[in-house]
């Protein structure tokens, strides 16, 4: 399931992943210090949770990231400063150490295409040749990042029991514009992320009815800080609390109207750059 309308609530690391993996978003009045992480609440569920990051635990922009992964049965951090020399390739041979046992929630937190991007992959990643040297080397972070996510799924999706992956990014880059990412100068291209779910033939015979209503949605517009609410109804999580029919793509009551999805946590409406 592939989503082509879906953007980032804010175009900066700590924000965009402190509300993805939290209650609190955009259209709730949650605060974030009163939230739960989607973490607390699969472990009251019980499930399993493992946090593997490739990103640092000591800059102020890892801090809350850091702090939600730490809340795991299994937090796995593989530097404690960003660093040049670890790709996120590296993630992959903790894959291999997956209990098997258990009903396990894993979040993977990548690099992918975030600068200096010429740290981001191998030299043997193929070139595409632009003139421009940081689209090239931007161009070839997200080829890597292929590579990556198809060897992560075939390490999981062989695991019994598996049931689905999901992806998504926390932020876009304007490459072309030399603007990357900030929340001072927002372009298009800062707010658009990929965004997809890859489910089980498991999940497909068991949640047939759900998923009839999510294929109804991949063109609907969303923002990521509604994957708590995602991950909760994927995973069959019923919490009174925390229920936002709304903002559940699994949901026949979500609210799709565009005029609605807010960016820069809720300071301005998403139609304001893509209104054309």
């Amino acid at each position: 399931y592939l989503f082509t309308h879906a953007y980032t609530c804010y175009p900066i690391t700590i924000a965009a992943i402190s509300k993805a993996l939290t209650s609190s978003n955009q259209y709730n009045s949650i605060k974030l210090n009163k939230s739960v992480s989607l973490l607390q609440v699969a472990k009251k569920a019980g499930f399993y949770t493992i946090f593997i990051s490739n990103q640092g635990t000591n800059a102020i922009y890892d801090t809350y990231p850091t702090i939600i992964g730490q809340q795991a049965d299994a937090p796995i951090f593989l530097s404690k400063v960003n660093t040049k020399t670890i790709y996120d390739s590296n993630i992959l041979p903790y894959l291999d150490a997956i209990p098997t046992d258990k009903d396990c929630l894993l979040v993977l937190h990548l690099y992918g295409s975030h600068s200096p991007r010429k740290e981001r992959f191998p030299t043997s990643t193929p070139s595409f040749y632009k003139d421009d040297a940081d689209l090239n080397d931007y161009l070839r972070t997200v080829s890597f990042t292929d590579y990556v996510l198809k060897d992560i799924y075939e390490k999981i999706k062989i695991i019994p029991n598996f049931q689905g992956m999901v992806y998504f990014s926390d932020h876009g880059e304007d490459v072309e514009n030399h603007l990357n990412h900030t929340d001072t100068n927002v372009t298009k291209d800062m707010l658009t992320i990929p965004f997809f779910i890859v489910v089980s033939d498991k999940y497909i015979q068991t949640h047939r009815e759900k998923l009839n209503v999510l294929r109804k949605h991949t063109d609907s517009f969303f923002t990521n800080d509604l994957i708590f609410n995602t991950m909760l109804s994927i995973m069959d999580m019923t919490i009174p609390q925390y229920s936002e029919p709304e903002n559940d793509i699994f949901n026949n009551s979500y609210n799709d109207n565009p005029e609605r999805f807010m960016t820069l946590c809720g300071r301005e409406k998403i139609l304001k750059y893509f209104g054309d």
